[in-house]
């Protein structure tokens, strides 16, 4: 047999017990995704015909052909059935499991005060605060694919009530970058074209040589222009100010296609450089290509989620090749030693967080008798909390009015809220 799944023998993850004997083949569903930090779902169907097992909750499993890590993870959750043996305490669990990006959850950050800095910065603090074995052991991630270029400036912030996903979106949100966690447990933060992080074989339909060159197997693709804008104006702050830029040349390629949004940015410059990041991606169809690709166990590890690779397919309307980012694996095995792992990709610049136009809390002001809802983003309290100072909530300031004659909180103090 070419592969194995293995089950953490303890939280910290540091020994494992091979499962695979007990694991249907045939239900199994495993993989990984690059999605800006968000966690994909899989699972398999496991006998245990002895009731000798237990599978806790949040406790990591991995899937490996040959010596290859192909899939990382943590159990989810588990439905139970008596299974194929109807007799004495046999029974049969349906596993889900969330892949590796789940290192990125279940670990608290509040009243988190960061300078001045750099995004590249941030990024570095956070893996060394909370995600390099402590305060969860088994979360031990390293910094390889973390990258140094083009770097942009970030505001002193803190951060409350988040968890380290919750700190990288921010970070995103202002850099225009693409993140996520590597099957190797490791963070990739970088350009969304940035290639740091790529495969060495290549999918063509044009004479491919199977060595280093693969044919695509089943190949579909969308063109979507349902998010294509020429122009968008960004409205930040508290006083509604907003940047505004175009497409240059997108109007005349598409079609005159703006929208205002709206944004957690505080400054201009903060507004203009996550205005850039959107423009950049929105500025034109979103390619996504649908296909397999067949691998022998020693090939496995030449193909990852999230790596870039060069792609040609004509049935996916892709002539010339053309840099694309795997956003998704699976892994089938067809033969014996043979694999076909179904890939999704695209353009690496469109796979970044899509555009948000939920519109901040704009209502009413928020008094003693009112419920906070609807909020996300960063909220600056303007007042203490103390006596009455009631006032409008438009999303980045939040006013009080708790007629209370102690302070709940201080005048300018953050919360965060993912």
């Amino acid at each position: 047999m070419t592969w194995t799944l293995e089950l953490a023998a303890n939280a910290a993850a540091s020994s494992w017990t091979d499962i695979t004997a007990l694991v249907d083949r045939t239900t199994m569903q495993i993989g990984g995704q690059a999605a800006a930090g968000e966690a994909g779902s899989y699972g398999f169907d496991f006998a245990d015909d002895a009731a000798a097992y237990t599978l806790p909750a949040r406790r990591v499993v991995r899937f490996k052909i040959g010596s290859t890590v192909a899939a990382r993870g943590r159990i989810a959750s588990k439905g139970l059935s008596r299974g194929s043996m109807p007799i004495d305490d046999a029974r049969a669990f349906d596993v889900l499991i969330g892949d590796g990006n789940q290192h990125l959850q279940g670990i608290p950050i509040h009243r988190w005060s960061r300078p001045a800095e750099t995004d590249v910065a941030r990024v570095h603090a956070l893996i060394d605060t909370f995600l390099s074995g402590s305060p969860r052991a088994s979360t031990d991630l390293a910094d390889t694919y973390v990258s140094a270029a083009a770097t942009v400036s970030l505001p002193k912030k803190r951060y409350d009530t988040t968890n380290p996903l919750g700190v990288l979106q921010d970070i995103v949100r202002v850099s225009g970058k693409f993140a996520f966690i590597t099957v190797d447990d490791e963070v990739f933060y970088a350009a969304p074209d940035s290639t740091i992080y790529a495969s060495d074989i290549s999918i063509t339909d044009d004479g491919p040589d199977l060595v280093d060159e693969f044919p695509p197997v089943d190949p579909t693709g969308t063109e979507d222009g349902t998010e294509v804008f020429t122009g968008l104006r960004l409205v930040y702050g508290t006083k509604r100010a907003t940047v505004h830029d175009t497409v240059p040349g997108g109007a005349a390629a598409y079609d005159y296609w703006e929208e205002v949004v709206f944004s957690d940015a505080k400054t201009a410059a903060e507004a203009t450089s996550e205005l850039t990041a959107k423009l950049d991606e929105l500025g034109g169809e979103e390619g996504r290509y649908v296909f397999g690709v067949r691998l022998t166990a020693a090939q496995i590890s030449r193909l990852k989620y999230g790596q870039t690779l060069s792609f040609r397919s004509a049935a996916s309307g892709v002539l010339a090749p053309t840099t694309i980012r795997i956003s998704q694996v699976q892994y089938e095995e067809v033969g014996d030693g043979i694999w076909l792992v179904h890939c999704e990709g695209g353009p690496p610049e469109k796979l970044a967080p899509r555009l948000t136009r939920g519109k901040p809390s704009d209502g009413e002001p928020f008094d003693g008798g009112q419920d906070m809802h609807y909020m996300f983003g960063t909220f600056t309290f303007a007042s203490d909390g103390a006596g009455s100072s009631e006032g409008p909530g438009h999303g980045t300031t939040i006013y009080s009015d708790f007629n209370r004659t102690t302070a709940l909180f201080s005048v300018g103090e953050e919360w965060t809220y993912a």
